[in-house]
């Protein structure tokens, strides 16, 4: 739900900053309003103000001091109704901040059910505590269609094998810490995926680092690019999304980049986010 009340916070920031905009626009512009009469049978446009207690009627002689009556006349009147819209806005916020029933559920059970890990030990012998709760929670979150294509055989790249030094939490080699972090993210939302799996385009092999199911049975493919600064390395990665475009594999619809920074890391922040727009909503 996370991704929602992150639209729904930027939605009411934009609309306090109309708000204020426009009252700040309010002050700069003329008071009064606009009445229309006729003076011997003719249309007058009159500006109407009031001070001390007394009104006063005078004629609005050219077009941008009756345009600047109007707009500060618009925007008193719809800056009210913004203020509701906002103050409705604020309080679905707030609500759905109260009520993120599905993450409290979920946390409060593990906890619950982690309590007793001297027995969970014996349901997953040599198991960290770890690898135990990542374990759950992938298999309460995940369907048994979408546990039994990830546990499927499949065909696996066998692209220098030795490279594949770092271990996640349930035993899978990958080639990077920034990988490592993808994949332990991918567990605790309980989003099953297969890690280098072959897929053939033209006759040439390629090996997208994650291919993964959502909800729906749809794929998506997560590529990191870890090495930018290594041209040799990014020609490749151009070649290959240059094949994926030919399979329709694109940005934004079924296909997730990522990068490491100028230090070598990678963002939780940053894939909780990809997670949560590319994967879950669809």
């Amino acid at each position: 739900m996370g991704y929602y009340e992150d639209q729904m916070r930027l939605l009411v920031h934009e609309k306090e900053k109309d708000i204020n905009s426009r009252t700040r626009a309010i002050s700069r512009l003329p008071e009064g309003k606009v009445i229309t009469t006729r003076n011997h049978h003719k249309p007058v446009f009159y500006r109407l103000s009031e001070r001390g207690g007394k009104k006063k009627r005078t004629v609005i002689k050219d077009l941008d001091e009756l345009a600047a009556l109007l707009r500060s006349e618009y925007l008193t009147m719809v800056t009210p109704a913004d203020q509701k819209r906002t103050a409705a806005m604020q309080q679905c916020l707030k609500t759905m901040t109260e009520y993120r029933d599905d993450d409290v559920i979920l946390e409060k059970m593990i906890g619950r059910v982690m309590k007793n890990s001297s027995l969970l030990r014996e349901m997953m012998p040599g198991a960290s505590a770890l690898q135990i709760e990542a374990e759950l929670r992938g298999r309460i979150l995940k369907s048994a269609e979408l546990s039994a294509w990830e546990k499927a055989p499949y065909a696996k790249s066998d692209y220098r094998p030795e490279n594949r030094v770092f271990m996640t939490s349930r035993g899978l080699m990958v080639r990077s810490k920034s990988e490592v972090i993808i994949a332990e993210l991918l567990y605790a939302y309980g989003i099953p995926f297969r890690y280098e799996e072959l897929r053939f385009i033209d006759g040439t092999a390629y090996a997208p680092d994650f291919t993964i199911m959502r909800a729906d049975g749809s794929i998506v493919y997560w590529e990191h690019m870890g090495k930018v600064d290594s041209f040799r390395y990014f020609d490749r990665q151009l070649s290959k999304l240059r094949a994926y475009y030919t399979e329709g594999i694109v940005l934004w619809k079924n296909l997730i980049i990522t990068f490491d920074d100028e230090n070598g890391l990678l963002s939780a922040a940053e894939i909780r986010n990809k997670i949560e727009t590319m994967i879950l909503v669809h």
